[in-house]
């Protein structure tokens, strides 16, 4: 089971998830490759379902996220 989901696609950059049976991976395509001081660029996350803090880490994301929408809907009203 797997799923790609695009999620916002501009002229400068392409975000999508990728939605898998043991993992969830967010990439960004098309971004300037830059680089950290050690040489590492930053493009994308992988979250191992299995995994317990990934699993928290993921339940984080969708918190915050729903908080700014929220807030932003209170905004709009």
């Amino acid at each position: 089971m797997s799923s790609d989901i695009e999620i916002k696609e501009d002229e400068f950059s392409n975000l999508s998830i990728e939605v898998k049976a043991s993992s969830v991976e967010i990439e960004i395509e098309g971004v300037p490759r830059g680089e950290w001081s050690d040489g590492t660029a930053l493009l994308g996350v992988s979250f191992n379902l299995k995994d317990k803090e990934d699993r928290k880490a993921i339940k984080n994301l969708i918190w915050h996220l729903q908080h700014q929408l929220e807030i932003h809907k209170e905004n709009e009203e």
